[in-house]
């Protein structure tokens, strides 16, 4: 989980922020580091979301604090992605940021 550099509580900080922001627009523009280890972490939170039931919903409110983005997960994207096994997200490499040279990445929902 440290694939970040930074804290476990930071890192899962990050990561969860990030899958809100993912759920809520469609896609988010990070770094490439931050885009790998938040592939997996979404795609997890999206096939939680597909089981119905309360089990799931408190599950996936652990990591989604957003009440909105819990609904809209549940009543939008799950029902989307019924027939998909898997492959939720795209990570798109977009080139090198101007300030620090950072390699970025577009993550978006297919």
């Amino acid at each position: 989980m440290n694939k970040l550099k930074v804290k476990k509580s930071h890192s899962v900080s990050i990561l969860r922020n990030l899958t809100a922001a993912l759920i809520r627009n469609g896609s988010v523009t990070t770094t490439l580091g931050r885009g790998k280890a938040l592939k997996p972490f979404a795609e997890k939170i999206i096939t939680a979301s597909k089981k119905k039931g309360v089990n799931s919903r408190r599950k996936i409110a652990r990591d989604i604090a957003d009440r909105e983005v819990v609904r809209k997960l549940f009543l939008e994207i799950a029902p989307k992605y019924r027939n998909r096994r898997g492959g939720y997200t795209r990570l798109i490499r977009l080139g090198t940021r101007l300030g620090d040279g950072a390699e970025t990445c577009r993550l978006e929902l297919v």
